[in-house]
């Protein structure tokens, strides 16, 4: 599921950020 790798890519360092922070 490649259609949209930038928009993957957010969520990925949102839920990077926000489990780092948690």
């Amino acid at each position: 599921m490649k259609l949209r790798p930038l928009h993957d890519r957010v969520i990925v360092k949102r839920i990077d950020s926000e489990t780092k922070t948690a």
